[in-house]
């Protein structure tokens, strides 16, 4: 029998390790919610290219970002797209302010980078980040974007296109 552990009958239980609350847990407690004067929480995390190669749970590979090969990991995790701080003198392109910054202290993205898999061109906004060794992370703002399926146990990114082909990356 699975018993839920924010049960007012468990004397133990804390759902929420912000405040104390058994209605909810952490990620939607109402003292951590986002008000006008506060910034977006982000996430971050780094893998290296080496080990994502190794890794069977991570997509990556290289393509053309405005023209420059980029080391690329496909992250579903990611809630917005970043792009290295290394990598952002290349693209030449001029950052806009966000709307309102991330906690990664990040203040500015990059519209409408043209991100190109063999002969097919798709847009992308891009945050400019500190990375480890990819030159971009694609995260969920993109993969969603594109309507992207991605089929975990073969690795691969199905993006359907206008003209009814489907890019496999």
């Amino acid at each position: 029998m699975v018993t839920n552990p924010a049960s007012p009958n468990n004397n133990n239980a804390r759902a929420c390790f912000q405040c104390g609350g058994l209605e909810h847990f952490k990620n939607n407690c109402p003292q951590l919610a986002p008000n006008n004067n506060q910034a977006t929480r982000g996430r971050a995390f780094t893998i290296g290219a080496s080990d994502a190669r190794q890794d069977p749970n991570v997509i990556s590979n290289t393509f053309l970002l405005n023209n420059h090969f980029a080391s690329i990991l496909f992250d579903v995790g990611a809630e917005r797209s970043f792009m290295s701080l290394d990598f952002e003198p290349l693209v030449k392109w001029k950052p806009t302010k966000l709307d309102s910054p991330y906690t990664v202290k990040a203040n500015t993205i990059m519209r409408d980078c043209t991100l190109t898999f063999d002969d097919h061109s798709l847009n992308i906004d891009l945050i400019p980040f500190k990375l480890g060794s990819f030159n971009l992370v694609v995260g969920m703002d993109w993969l969603s974007r594109n309507q992207a399926k991605v089929i975990c146990a073969e690795k691969l990114i199905r993006i359907p296109l206008q003209s009814g082909e489907t890019l496999i990356i």
